[in-house]
């Protein structure tokens, strides 16, 4: 089956659903618990398509069993585990803790707040830094848009439907704070031929 055959991404999601039953199994067998969040509940990992998040205590027999696991599934699976690519990301853990294990399995460092599936993870949600991304997207579609021959129709079209879609992504987890909402808004009236003071404007995007 080629790469970009259009059922691949189902076989893949059918295949990876094997690590999350050898986890599910490990943790039934008290071999690997994950973290406690609550009188007996137990997170020990997520996984969304090819990106898996592992929750271990700080303990190198946990951190064997982990690579065990993921040994087991590159066997019967054939998919690799790109260690490269992986990380360990410390919660609330110091430095001379955390990176001796990294440097056991062969992969990078991290700390909080750390990017998964372009969220930020362990992010500040009440700062406007936070935002960045979705503030510079905003920012640049709009200078995408500014060179095309379009009518002032098509220009609000594309403003209210593309650029009101943006920031939803990201409120799926995060209540969007009002300044953030304010220099969304600033920036959209701009676009639109409404006069914003450019000193409130950068007040604003350089605030917290």
């Amino acid at each position: 089956m080629r790469q970009k055959d259009l059922i691949s991404p189902f076989l893949f999601d059918i295949v990876i659903e094997g690590l999350s039953v050898l986890f599910q199994k490990a943790s039934r067998g008290n071999i690997l618990k994950g973290l406690q969040f609550a009188s007996g509940i137990f997170l020990s990992h997520l996984q969304y398509t090819d990106d898996t998040l592992i929750f271990i205590p700080i303990d190198i027999d946990k951190l064997v069993q982990v690579k065990r696991i993921l040994r087991w599934f590159a066997l019967s699976s054939g998919l690799l585990i790109n260690v490269h690519k992986s990380s360990i990301i410390d919660i609330n853990v110091d430095n001379h803790l955390y990176l001796p294990l990294a440097m056991f399995i062969f992969c990078k460092s991290d700390s909080l707040p750390s990017k998964y599936l372009s969220m930020p993870l362990g992010a500040n949600p009440s700062r406007i830094s936070t935002w960045k991304s979705i503030i510079e997207k905003f920012c640049k579609r709009l200078h995408m848009w500014k060179g095309r021959l379009l009518s002032m129709a098509k220009h609000l079209c594309l403003i209210k439907n593309i650029l009101n879609s943006l920031p939803i992504y990201f409120m799926f987890v995060f209540k969007m704070p009002k300044g953030v909402g304010r220099l969304l808004s600033s920036i959209k009236d701009i676009s639109c031929g409404v006069d914003v003071p450019s000193r409130d404007l950068s007040a604003r995007s350089n605030g917290d």
